[in-house]
């Protein structure tokens, strides 16, 4: 038999075993789908920031619905990715996975990533072109390969651009970057069958009444910039206020980082005011629990993306970080600090009252009953 009999530039090909969509592959195949184009796209970290990349899988595949796409990214983002439907191979970051792309070749690179290691990979992947971020070989520094990912490098260097005169969403950056037209494309983020089963799970395990709306509030903030959390004294008045003026039900969210945090609130909130989610759940029983919530109370977190990508009303508590890098896509609220130094991307506050303070229970608590959606669950 010929190499050209069977169909290895098709896009259900693998090479291993039947692709599922014909028993032929050959010229009797009525699915041979040719790629039109391989695409490697090269996003690793962080989980929220993989998820707000996602948008350009929408874009590209209207563009060109048989082209090829290989994502590249950490053991930790995999979860969230694992499901996506426009991603043809998703690849966890190895040696093996490095070895392997250098080998390969692509007709186009989209590295939005700065890290090191994946400046390093991109340079020596073979592609026709590439877009996004690049490692300059003469001065070994973090570059560009596009002079339209230009504006998304200045965001890093330039404080007055990214804090108070951008007004772009992650997104549309991440777009911009690849070259593509952006029409308010949404997140990509499809739920495992197992989170499905352990939404059941947990809703008879705790108990959860029907016919009652239910707030997931999230406590967590990620370790990198511990500044983003809401202060526990401020969760407690919206706690109360929500038990009083509502009849809701207030469902603790939060990771293992917020063990003690959360620990506190169940203890010292009116009794009876909320249902303590854990916070040992993995990313899987994660997401089925943000799928069970009408409406996400979270600071800039990956809570916060998990539930944008789930297409939930969010309310999202911002201080140290960009507003407007956020895009809720109409669903929800942003409650922003009126705090005159945020956003200030540090780690450590300097100020005595912090600008998350700032964000009043009330204040927060007149933005959830505006997008708080009835339910007949």
């Amino acid at each position: 038999m010929s190499n050209s009999a069977i169909k290895i530039d098709c896009l259900y090909y693998n090479g291993y075993k039947p692709c599922g969509k014909c028993v032929h592959c050959n010229e009797r195949c009525t699915f041979y789908a040719p790629v039109t184009s391989r695409i490697l796209i090269i996003k690793l970290a962080a989980m929220g920031d993989v998820l707000r990349t996602t948008p350009v899988l929408r874009v590209l595949r209207k563009q060109q619905p048989h082209c090829h796409i290989t994502w590249l990214t950490d053991p930790e983002a995999e979860p969230l990715l694992r499901h996506n439907s426009e991603i043809n191979r998703l690849m966890v970051w190895s040696s093996d996975t490095s070895l392997i792309l250098q080998a390969e070749s692509f007709d186009l690179v989209l590295n939005f990533e700065k890290e090191r290691r994946a400046l390093a990979l991109d340079s020596l992947t073979h592609a026709k072109e590439k877009r996004g971020f690049a490692l300059n070989s003469e001065t070994n520094s973090l570059f560009i390969h596009n002079d339209a990912s230009e504006y998304a490098l200045r965001l890093g260097i330039d404080d007055e651009l990214k804090f108070r005169q951008n007004q772009k969403s992650q997104p549309q950056i991440v777009c911009e970057m690849a070259e593509l037209p952006f029409a308010d494309e949404e997140y990509i983020l499809e739920l495992a069958k197992e989170s499905r089963v352990f939404m059941k799970t947990f809703t008879q395990i705790l108990g959860l009444p029907k016919g009652r709306p239910i707030i997931g509030i999230n406590t967590g903030c990620g370790a990198v910039f511990p500044t983003k959390q809401w202060p526990r004294d401020n969760f407690m008045d919206l706690i109360t206020i929500l038990h009083e003026k509502t009849d809701s039900t207030l469902l603790l969210l939060g990771g293992p980082r917020e063990r003690e945090f959360n620990s506190f609130l169940l203890e010292n909130c009116p009794q009876g005011a909320l249902i303590d989610a854990g916070t040992k759940n993995n990313m899987t029983e994660f997401m089925g629990i943000i799928e069970l919530c009408d409406l996400i109370l979270s600071a800039d977190s990956l809570a916060m993306h998990l539930a944008i990508g789930r297409k939930k009303p969010v309310i999202a508590l911002i201080g140290p970080t960009s507003a407007a890098e956020i895009d809720l896509y109409g669903r929800g609220e942003k409650v922003v600090s009126p705090h005159p130094c945020a956003p200030c991307y540090r780690k450590e506050c300097l100020h005595t009252t912090t600008c998350m303070r700032d964000i009043q229970p009330e204040q927060v608590f007149d933005a959830i009953l505006r997008h708080l959606p009835q339910t007949n669950r």
